[in-house]
């Protein structure tokens, strides 16, 4: 989950919470979340880091701007 800059810390559990028990609720699947800011993909993308990697092959998107597209904008 792709945050930005200005959210805060509660506001991020709470919006993470609610994916994950719908999820679960609709699908039957664990889900899990991974929460980062803008400023820290961008950190992840410079740093050449592994995660970037397997977000680009299977990140699905479910809201909001394609994580692909966002990581391909920002070098990776």
């Amino acid at each position: 989950m792709l945050t930005p800059d200005d959210v805060t810390p509660d506001e991020v559990e709470h919006l993470a919470l609610g994916i994950t028990a719908g999820v679960e609720r609709w699908t039957g699947n664990a889900c899990s979340v991974y929460e980062l800011s803008t400023d820290r993909l961008v950190d992840l993308v410079r740093a050449v880091d592994p995660m970037v990697r397997s977000w680009l092959e299977d990140a699905t998107t479910i809201s909001g701007p394609d994580l692909r597209e966002l990581l391909q904008t920002h070098g990776a």
